[in-house]
């Protein structure tokens, strides 16, 4: 269903409908004749501009605000343009009774909604704060991920446009000679800065996960299992937290995986049974077993998460030995083009 601005004497609201027709008898029924309806496509949270929001929300919960308060103040206030329509659209929608978890996955992009599914919002204060603070700890988690690998391959692309810059001015002063040169080297810096450019700014908006999650499956799992234990913390059942993740991830294998543990449990079989071993490595399998004679499975659920991130870990400290150093490699290559194609007429003097 689309998004729709809705101007009502002088004053725009941002509302969430099945088709344009339904709501404008929503509004006739109300006796509203003089509207302008209008399709609207919000700019979605991504992982940064979600944290962003979750932290200025439960700083302002921390001050004794109301939820709705909260989220008021803060589209009156944000200079940033994401937060201040969003958090008027999730304003409107929540003077109709829609729930505030639900509002704010239709306003995020499909990587974030399992964060904002996290958020319960038809409990008490306190459950709300700390569902909120699971939130900004799991999207902090990611967002560090892609800062130290962003940190590692800073230097590598800086080196990469001095070269393709120096080699780009030398042809420059040179085309009257070879033209063919300077379009070719004009054509190689625009495109290695394009690329560039596209790499930091997903690695920002911490993005490298989503990389790591379409080939690394410890990255897949450590992402699975900590919003699973995230969900029970908020004090969702197993079942119905393994019920929504299929939606949050595009892995065939891991979408079955899901499925099958999910009607396993539902069928009652237990636990060890129902889930696939490699969910639980080394000390977690014996947890999991554990869990199928004490019910215990949120320590099954953590161990595994943690095992699974250190393996992340490793992936992420090699790769930020072998990418510098691959980059560094191609800068290198970059540079001695340069240097060849500034000496080359010395050399052929010589």
């Amino acid at each position: 269903m689309p998004w729709f601005s809705v101007k009502l004497d002088g004053t725009t609201y941002y509302r969430y409908a099945a088709s344009e027709r339904r709501l404008l008898l929503h509004y006739v029924s109300l006796g509203q004749w003089n509207i302008d309806c209008r399709r609207y496509t919000p700019r979605l949270f991504n992982y940064k501009t979600l944290l962003l929001f979750f932290t200025e929300i439960n700083s302002a919960l921390q001050n004794g605000l109301q939820l709705n308060e909260a989220i008021h103040s803060l589209s009156e206030s944000s200079s940033n343009p994401i937060l201040n329509k969003n958090c008027l659209a999730i304003c409107h929608e929540l003077h109709t009774g829609e729930a505030f978890n639900t509002i704010l996955s239709r306003l995020a992009n499909q990587r974030c909604q399992p964060y904002c599914q996290l958020i319960v919002s038809d409990g008490s204060r306190e459950d709300c704060e700390q569902s909120i603070k699971t939130s900004i700890e799991q999207l902090t988690s990611l967002l560090a991920w892609s800062a130290k690998l962003l940190k590692g391959i800073t230097y590598p692309f800086f080196i990469m446009q001095v070269a393709l810059a120096i080699n780009l001015l030398h042809s420059l002063f040179a085309s009257t000679e070879a033209p063919s040169n300077l379009l070719l080297n004009t054509s190689m810096y625009l495109i290695t800065s394009f690329v560039q450019a596209i790499i930091v700014i997903n690695f920002i908006n911490g993005n490298a996960s989503n990389w790591f999650e379409t080939f690394n499956a410890s990255f897949r799992l450590t992402k699975l299992l900590a919003l699973l234990n995230a969900s029970r913390k908020t004090g969702k059942p197993l079942q119905q937290a393994l019920y929504k993740m299929p939606l949050h991830f595009n892995h065939a294998t891991l979408k079955e995986e899901i499925l099958f543990t999910y009607y396993s449990l539902q069928l009652g079989n237990s636990y060890q049974t129902s889930f696939p071993t490699s969910w639980f490595p080394k000390e977690s399998a014996l947890a999991l077993d554990a869990a199928s004679q004490n019910g215990d499975i949120d320590r099954a659920l953590t161990l595994a998460a943690q095992e699974h991130e250190r393996q992340c870990q490793q992936v992420i400290y090699w790769f930020e030995k072998i990418i510098p150093a691959c980059c560094l490699f191609i800068a290198a290559g970059f540079v001695v083009s340069a240097l060849l194609s500034i000496y080359q007429p010395l050399l052929a003097l010589s």
